[in-house]
């Protein structure tokens, strides 16, 4: 099997699953290769230079390869060109094609390329969807034809937020409200911020930031509300590993307002809900099937999100009860989801590795 993907650097929520899929294919796969197509931790030129001629790589491989069996990760924006480019050379070579897809964008509004990509695709084409309502959404706008499995994003959370935080302790005197992501308006960071200004007053709330909070184009923001906030705003900068499983066992309640047009099943939520942490998050790509009514709320994005956002909040405030109650809910829907994963990773790997 040979495995075209992009993989870390930069790590984003894609890379880290295609890397934790290429160490899998390694263990359950008698023939594996792989090719790196991401950009690498470059900018400007520099970043479109090395990703033309990593996938030049790729066709390469696939040219010369023998390899019946060729996985490749979706591509948004104009990454369709790599993927349009690789995809005709794997039909025109007769591979058996797994497209495994992490962006929501050309579902709702596909591009005339996403159109003749998945025009393209054919009976060899196992097309891998994050959640069942992905794989009914995808079917519905490209056709039922398509041979679709589900692998839930919840079995590629790294092992010491799966682990959990069993000794998570609640303070009755304040909630702790937390944002882990990218600071930027796609993520919808202008809305906690929006949120932040709403509660300042209320000394119950504090806020922990995880981030990059000295090159956001929201530093001067930050500066201000650290200024009036004090201790009860917390900048944590980047986090990862056992930093990110802090941030996780230190707040109570998770904000992610993304407004993301490619937003499809976002790792930050499943990261959550291991830790038991209750999300409130907007209803973007197929967040319905990560956080339930029990594990948190998936609220409309528009003009009374942040009100909606303020009132959950203040209900958990008013009533610890209802807060320890969700963060119980959190860890067992996580619970719930990594079994299903597993499951549905199994599977792709015999598929995938079978013959």
């Amino acid at each position: 099997m040979l495995m075209i993907c992009s993989f870390p650097p930069p790590t984003t929520g894609q890379s880290h699953i295609n890397a934790v899929l290429r160490d899998g294919f390694r263990q359950t796969t008698p023939s594996f290769f792989f090719q790196n197509i991401g950009p690498g931790a470059v900018a400007g030129i520099r970043y479109h230079l090395n990703r033309w001629l990593r996938v030049a790589g790729g066709v390469a491989r696939l040219l010369v390869t023998k390899e019946q069996k060729v996985f490749l990760s979706s591509e948004a924006g104009l990454g369709v060109v790599y993927l349009l480019l690789l995809f005709s050379v794997a039909r025109a070579r007769r591979r058996m094609i797994f497209l495994h897809h992490h962006a929501y964008s050309y579902i709702t509004r596909p591009s005339r390329l996403h159109r003749m990509l998945m025009s393209l695709t054919g009976p060899n084409c196992t097309h891998i969807l994050l959640s069942p309502r992905m794989a009914a959404a995808f079917q519905d706008r490209f056709g039922t034809h398509h041979r679709c499995v589900v692998v839930h994003n919840a079995v590629f959370v790294d092992a010491p937020l799966r682990a959990g935080c069993p000794d998570r302790q609640l303070d009755a005197t304040r909630l702790k409200v937390g944002f882990l992501g990218r600071l930027e308006q796609a993520k919808g960071f202008d809305d906690f911020l929006a949120l932040v200004d709403r509660l300042r007053d209320d000394e119950r709330f504090h806020f922990v930031v995880a981030g990059d909070h000295e090159q956001t184009v929201y530093r001067e923001d930050l500066r201000r509300l650290s200024a009036e906030l004090g201790a009860r705003l917390d900048l944590r900068g980047f986090v990862r590993d056992q930093e990110k499983v802090r941030f996780c066992a230190d707040i109570d309640v998770l904000v992610f307002p993304s407004k993301y047009h490619n937003e499809a099943s976002p790792m930050v939520c499943y990261e959550a809900l291991a830790m038991g942490v209750p999300v409130l998050v907007t209803d973007v790509g197929a967040v319905r099937d990560i956080v339930d009514e029990s594990s948190g709320e998936v609220l409309e994005p528009g003009p009374e999100l942040i009100g909606a956002m303020e009132t959950r909040l203040r209900r958990y405030a008013a009533d610890p009860s209802l807060l320890s109650e969700e963060q119980q809910a959190a860890a067992a829907r996580y619970r719930h989801l990594e079994r299903l994963g597993e499951e549905e990773r199994r599977q792709l790997y015999e598929t995938v590795g079978g013959a």
